[in-house]
């Protein structure tokens, strides 16, 4: 739950390097450079921009105590930070936890840094973000679209200990020229800060509130909703933000087991055949519902099935994973994307499945489309600073 500063820097270095060799080579000039992140990894640092201890990664949940807290001293936390209720796994509770257990002084804790913050500080010099992965954290309130006061003297830090905050690509900096010459761009460019992974895929697929939901089927099963006003009655499994291309608010329904699951039941059942093989084997089955295993997820792909024998065929089994799944799905849809819901547009490692696309368009009664690039994030990011994004030169325009 912990990863060494440097292994960050230096993967962006690297990847940013690698960008802009292939932009050479097809013949383009870089003009700008956009970072996403999955926001909650958070660093530390002292004055002089130097790590104070190893990045704190997003799945890290030691801060339960810490949560409870933050859910006593900020009761609409909905509202707030677009959580049912604070979670360990978020920013303003782990910053509490690594203050109280000792782990960071506050005296000597000159920024606390989301870590696409971090990036942006390595590549710039200067620290900021954008209120997407911020409002996401705790620190950040969504409503108010500001830093909260609340939460700051819960932490007990400053404003200033925390990045500049602005709209998504509101904020740029040029890369240091050090940077540019190291990454091998001829002159700097901006940097641009530009929302969550799951936020700026929504950009990338123009999703703009008018029926169409966006629905990933990764690791986890994810449906993503813009919505007009915020929504402050959240289910356990949802999440609301602010949305980085159209400035409203986005509603994001999650179920986290998925592609890791199925995942696993190729690698048991069908390991000599192509996921979309026994995918197609699985749907092929017609027997009566009622006689399929029964599937209880306990989170952390732990799962019971039920009602199996040693001679029950694989196939069954997977045909109730996805009888689970697609359940859940229309359920999702339905709860997330709500009765205006007029389109699905999916992206994701198995939707290169047709008969898994199919499959999950009569689950939730919707056609469904398929998202116009493999890296929506990267075209999402681009759509962000074409919209947003401002330098002194226009240059992003």
């Amino acid at each position: 739950v912990t990863c060494p500063a440097d292994r960050y820097a230096r993967a962006a270095r690297q990847a940013l390097a690698a960008g802009a060799a292939a932009a050479r080579a097809a013949g383009y000039s870089v003009r700008a450079i956009g970072i996403g992140s999955q926001a909650q990894t958070f660093l530390a640092l002292d004055r002089a921009g130097r790590p104070l201890q190893p990045a704190v990664v997003w799945t890290d949940n030691r801060a339960g105590r810490e949560a409870l807290t933050v859910a006593r001293a900020i009761p609409d936390f909905a509202r707030h930070s677009g959580f049912n209720q604070p979670l360990g796994l978020l920013f303003l509770p782990k910053v509490i936890h690594a203050l109280r257990n000792g782990t960071l002084r506050r005296e000597r804790v000159d920024k606390f840094l989301l870590l696409n913050e971090y990036i942006v500080r390595i590549l710039t010099g200067h620290a900021y973000g954008d209120e997407v992965n911020q409002g996401m954290g705790g620190f950040y309130d969504i409503s108010r679209r500001c830093l909260s006061k609340r939460a700051l003297a819960l932490a007990g830090i400053k404003s200033s200990q925390l990045a500049e905050v602005g709209p998504a690509a509101a904020i740029s900096r040029p890369l240091t020229i050090d940077t540019a010459r190291r990454i091998g761009l001829p002159s700097p460019v901006p940097v641009f800060s530009c929302g969550n992974d799951q936020s700026c895929g929504a950009a990338g697929a123009s999703l703009s509130g008018t029926g169409d939901i966006l629905c990933n089927f990764g690791t986890a099963m994810v449906v993503y909703s813009v919505r007009a006003r915020l929504p402050t009655r959240l289910a356990r499994n949802q999440i609301a933000g602010i949305d980085p291309l159209t400035g409203r608010y986005f509603l994001l329904g999650v179920e986290n087991e998925c592609g890791n699951i199925i995942d696993w039941a190729h690698a048991t059942f069908f390991p000599k055949l192509s996921i979309d093989a026994m995918l197609r084997r699985a749907l092929a089955w017609k027997g009566p519902p009622e006689s399929l295993p029964v599937i209880n997820f306990h989170g952390n792909g732990r799962f019971d099935l039920d009602g199996i024998t040693p001679a029950t065929d694989g196939a069954i089994i997977v045909r109730a994973i996805l009888s689970h799944f697609g359940h859940a799905f229309a359920e999702l849809v339905r709860t997330t994307g709500g009765r205006h819901t007029r389109r699905a547009i999916v992206s994701g490692g198995l939707t290169r499945s047709s008969d898994w696309c199919a499959f999950f368009s009569v689950c939730a009664g919707l056609p469904i489309k398929h998202a116009p690039a493999k890296h929506l994030g990267l075209l999402g990011i681009m759509r962000i600073i074409g919209r947003h994004g401002q330098d002194r030169r226009g240059l992003s325009r």
